[in-house]
């Protein structure tokens, strides 16, 4: 059960969040640019806190997997018997 929870974390955040960001990676720098154009700080300001809290939600993502990917590793171990 651990494993099939570990997988479906690592496919829905990790590859589809990758995939997400890297779209919005390619549009940051026309979105910046149009904003700039038409002299709209709103836009820019909202756009910067969004991507903060893109790479802060990245982040977040990897500490995760790694905590997952522990607990998953550590639960297949064989278990010592104290004797």
């Amino acid at each position: 059960m651990r494993t099939k929870n570990a997988s479906s974390f690592l496919g829905s955040r990790l590859i589809y969040g990758s995939i997400i960001c890297g779209y919005a990676l390619c549009a940051i720098p026309d979105f910046f640019l149009m904003a700039w154009n038409a002299n709209d700080l709103i836009s820019i300001s909202a756009g910067l806190m969004q991507g903060s809290l893109g790479v802060l939600s990245r982040a977040l993502n990897i500490y995760w997997t790694v905590i997952i990917a522990r607990e998953v590793l550590r639960s297949s171990e064989p278990k010592e018997k104290s004797s």
